[in-house]
Formats: structure tokens, C-alpha cells, sequence
């Protein structure tokens, strides 16, 4: 397992090296999603319109909205 420790209020994720974390697998794209911290203290995930989407594994209530 792979821990990342990231201060920033948007992390990139994706294959492209540019990204915060990189994921080195075919299913991912050059620039997947993008993990946002919101000022309210909730945590956003956002799809960058990926070829294979994103998704999450949930361990707690989680609300969604449009």
C-alpha cells in the first residue's frame, strides 16, 4: 500500500506525470479526477470525464447531490 500526504485544496490524480498522484495503470487517464477540499470541510471528488469514470470506496454515510 501507497500512503500520499498532500496540503493542497486540489490534488490531480492521474497517469500524466504532472499529476499530485500518479496511478500507473491502463484504466486510468493522463488526467482522471481531481480530489477538491472545500471550504465547508467537505471533500469533493470530480471525474474528468474518464474514459472508465472514477469511483470510491465508501466506509460512511455519504451524501450526494446533482
Amino acid at each position: 500500500k501507497i500512503v500520499h500526504v498532500v496540503t493542497k485544496a486540489l490534488i490531480c490524480i492521474g497517469r500524466g506525470l504532472e499529476n499530485d498522484i500518479r496511478i500507473t495503470d491502463i484504466s486510468v487517464s493522463r488526467d482522471h479526477a481531481h480530489i477538491k477540499w472545500r471550504q465547508d470541510g467537505t471533500i469533493q471528488v470530480l471525474d474528468l470525464v474518464s474514459k472508465f469514470g472514477s469511483a470510491i470506496q465508501v466506509q460512511k454515510p455519504l451524501m450526494l447531490s446533482n
